[in-house]
């Protein structure tokens, strides 16, 4: 490839990624939708308007869900094409890859993240997840006659370029159904999954022989969490839509409105929060950690991470299959605190041996689960009023562990972490409070000491009495 044609090129993906290009029979522009929720993010979250709140804002308009399907080329005839042509379908335009890396502080990646770079002569992913979300239909014609086992591993992961893809658990999604709120952000977001989903479980150790276990929550924590609730409710504390994270969650709607035939972006209103007291979630978090720790077999010390709820799921929601955060979410639990549901809402989830189950909860039990190894989510609609559940994570608490959470864009880790590194890791942070306290000891004497050979004035001063 000439070195013009090389810059040509790059030119053209970085106007595929940036611009917003529209096709005529297309009434809504994914690109401009996902500018228009801009204003509604909120530390990297995303908090929809409801339609109610979009109504408001156009007196008079009425609105319908819309019947667009999303995947679509931008430009077939130039953009689309010009990348097929040089790889992008497969991620083998490595001379863009070599230039791209060029411009970046390659030997900066494995400090910061843990990760080095993929190498620019193996399989680019973004470039197929670009191809992905923008030219679908290109590439969909690209590889027909191909032969599967003739595809890089990493695009039959995340469905090839059909418009239809299978997720973990062998449930169909159509992410060309914006009705369904497939935007460009949400396939992303579930391509990347199903990315992460078959690469992640690989670099993190087993901690259990299963994998997942479900028992009793301790009933004087299952008494507090209620009485808190019901304390919350009580006092006309509200519960609050919850932030969305398409893709992820059913969360969002496209909506059209009839006579200015604009699209929107609106929350779906199914998924809602309600923040428990502190001293509520602290106790939950210190009365679950040492069961946290005997359920692994005391295999590392742990340290929490995150403990959030409670979460009320409605009607129709759903939530993909998924590893949770790799940095954070180890060994975690799920909590039912309440239900009313008209058939039972099973969890989804592997072993470590691959067998899929489905484990089924009832308010004041919990599930115990290896959150970052093994694929789980709800692939079902809730089918009944509410679901509501609280979440606790735990990581490794001796400091050797991964910096960052896995993206399948990455290349290997700088290190893959064993139960013996977080052994020996658990060990020095020992030693090191051992040190710490002897230290303190010593001082303390030392200052004993020194009070006992001064006289009452100078002691106050020691002891900043005066």
């Amino acid at each position: 490839m000439s070195r013009v044609f090389l810059m040509v090129v790059i030119v053209l993906i970085k106007t595929v990624i940036s611009e917003d290009l529209e096709d005529d029979d297309i009434k809504c522009s994914l690109s401009r939708l996902e500018e228009n929720i801009k204003e509604f993010q909120s530390d990297k979250k995303t908090f929809l308007p409801t339609l109610k709140k979009l109504k408001k804002l156009y007196p008079g308009e009425k609105f319908r869900d819309t019947t667009d399907q999303g995947c679509t080329d931008l430009d077939p005839q130039y953009i689309c094409k010009l990348a097929a042509q040089s790889g992008h379908c497969n991620g083998t335009n490595h001379e863009l890859e070599i230039f791209h890396q060029s411009r970046l502080p390659v030997e900066e990646y494995p400090k910061q993240l843990g990760f080095h770079l993929r190498d620019p002569n193996d399989i680019c992913i973004y470039q197929i997840r670009e191809m992905q979300q923008k030219c679908r239909a290109t590439c969909k014609s690209w590889v027909e006659g191909t032969d599967a086992d003739e595809m890089p591993i990493e695009l039959r992961e995340s469905g090839v370029f059909e418009d239809v893809v299978k997720d973990n658990f062998g449930k169909k999604i159509n992410i060309c159904d914006m009705k369904e709120g497939w935007t460009t952000i949400a396939v992303d977001r579930i391509l990347g999954m199903l990315n992460n989903n078959a690469r992640q479980h690989m670099i993190v150790p087993q901690f259990h022989k299963v994998g997942f276990e479900k028992m009793r929550l301790p009933k004087d924590l299952y008494a507090q969490i209620l009485t808190n609730r019901k304390k919350l409710l009580m006092s006309k504390k509200a519960w609050s839509i919850e932030y969305c994270v398409p893709g992820m969650q059913n969360c969002n709607r496209i909506v059209e409105s009839e006579t200015a035939e604009e699209c929107h972006e609106v929350s779906r209103e199914n998924y809602f929060y309600l923040p428990l007291d502190k001293n509520t979630l602290e106790n939950i978090f210190g009365s679950l950690l040492p069961l946290a720790e005997k359920w692994i077999d005391y295999k590392t010390k742990l340290i929490g991470t995150s403990v959030y709820g409670i979460r009320k799921y409605t009607r129709g929601s759903k939530l993909a299959a998924h590893v949770d955060h790799l940095k954070t979410h180890v060994i975690s639990a799920i909590i039912n605190i309440q239900q009313d549901v008209d058939a039972e809402w099973p969890l989804q989830i592997f072993d470590h041996a691959g067998n899929l189950h489905e484990v089924l909860l009832k308010p004041g039990e919990m599930i115990w689960y290896e959150s970052a190894k093994l694929v789980h989510g709800r692939a079902e609609p809730l089918n009944g009023s509410y679901f509501e559940n609280l979440f606790v994570h735990y990581m490794p608490r001796g400091g050797q562990w991964y910096k960052t959470d896995y993206n399948a864009n990455y290349g290997k880790p700088v290190k893959i972490y064993n139960l013996e590194d977080l052994r020996e890791a658990d060990i020095k942070l020992e030693d090191e409070r051992k040190r710490l306290i002897e230290g303190k000891l010593k001082l303390e004497l030392q200052r004993a000491e020194k009070l006992g050979s001064l006289n009452a004035e100078d002691n106050w001063k020691l002891l900043d009495i005066v």
